[in-house]
């Protein structure tokens, strides 16, 4: 069981709502939560130094509810580093993920900076106005998003900001977040080429909510083909809870982990059947890639060619978000994507490929809305 201190008395309401998130919030800024070794430490945030470490390194189990009771007892490899708000009192974290995490996630840092270039010279990403920045939405996403003018969005991990553009082309005001700083860089010179108003920051989508000075939004948008390079579900799912005011919306449109197990690009060998190569479910960890080829036409990488990804199934997905509080609204599969993946798939009417006719229907994407509560 997690040991309080002996003064510490009853778990104060603010206290226990915070224990329920698990390390993601501190839910007042009249408590704060350390566990270290299996023991729980509660003090005031009067008492919590700028820059505390909170960490979680053992499995606990605690009196609450069955929900909170699997939240706690999942291992972490993440440090939570809180820093104290200007002067409000409030706190935001910035996360540390153990060595060999952090050094992956870095390694993805600088492939992703390597590649930047040579996607944004490719055809692929029809840059050079080939393809409009609204071709990589399917009309059912403009659906789901609703009227989004007005609103203030976020699009997290965004690259080099293609869609990002179509979304601030809304009328929507429009922020993109990007680990990388060559994307950042592209996406704000085609921004600046459209005239368009958006602002980009840098940053590890876990520290997102430092990183963006507390800022919070009505939309967070990301997806096809980012959740694959987060390590920790529950971690990011936190940090969406945190950049959503009450009763905003988070969209995933996202590869379905059938896709990835499929193959999201041809083998070496060119072979086009569908055939499983890798794991449709998650729990092995991160897979290491050769990522000298990226996806798209050009010219191999030089240097930073390994990358690594996570496998994450549906499942997970929903799960991680309903720990975090948010409730699911839909969720969709889609049996196209908006490039060929395989030379057989036949183009829509709306610029999206899906597999000939006497294919199996599989779905090769799907799209998830989250809302979070009113309060």
């Amino acid at each position: 069981m997690a040991r309080l201190p002996p003064d510490t008395g009853e778990l104060r309401g603010d206290v226990l709502a915070l224990l329920r998130r698990m390390n993601r919030d501190l839910g007042s800024p009249r408590g704060a939560m350390v566990l270290v070794r299996n023991e729980l430490v509660t003090r005031g945030v009067a008492s919590v130094p700028d820059g505390v470490l909170v960490e979680i390194v053992d499995e606990v189990h605690l009196p609450l509810g069955a929900g909170a009771r699997r939240a706690a007892r999942r291992r972490v490899t993440h440090r939570d580093r809180w820093t104290r708000s200007g002067g409000s009192g409030s706190m935001e974290r910035m996360t540390t993920f153990d060595a060999e995490t952090r050094r992956m996630i870095d390694a993805n840092r600088a492939n992703w900076d390597a590649r930047t270039p040579i996607h944004a010279a490719s055809a692929f990403y029809g840059l050079d106005g080939s393809r409009p920045a609204a071709g990589w939405f399917a009309d059912y996403e403009w659906d789901d998003l609703g009227p989004l003018a007005g609103l203030d969005l976020l699009h997290l991990q965004c690259h080099l900001g293609t869609e990002t553009i179509a979304l601030a082309e809304t009328g929507a005001r429009t922020v993109g977040l990007d680990i990388s700083g060559a994307s950042v860089r592209e996406a704000r010179g085609l921004a600046a080429d459209r005239g368009l108003a958006i602002d980009y920051v840098q940053a590890d989508v876990h520290d997102a909510v430092a990183a963006l000075g507390g800022r919070t939004f009505d939309v967070v948008y990301t997806g096809k083909g980012a959740l694959c390079y987060l390590p920790d579900l529950d971690r990011w799912a936190g940090v969406v809870a945190d950049l959503l005011r009450p009763c905003g919306s988070l969209y995933v449109v996202e590869f379905h982990p059938l896709l990835y197990a499929l193959g999201v690009v041809p083998p070496a060998d060119g072979s086009e059947e569908l055939r499983v190569r890798g794991d449709f479910l998650a729990g092995r960890g991160a897979e290491e890639r050769d990522a000298t080829r990226t996806y798209t036409d050009g010219p191999a990488l030089t240097e930073a060619t390994v990358a690594y990804e996570w496998r994450h199934d549906v499942g997970e997905v929903v799960t991680a978000l309903t720990g975090a509080g948010l409730g699911i609204d839909r969720l969709r599969e889609d049996r196209r994507l908006p490039w060929p993946r395989w030379s057989t798939m036949v183009r829509d009417a709306d610029g999206w490929f899906a597999l000939p006719a006497d294919a199996p229907l599989i779905p090769l994407l799907y799209a998830l809305k989250a809302t979070k509560p009113a309060r």
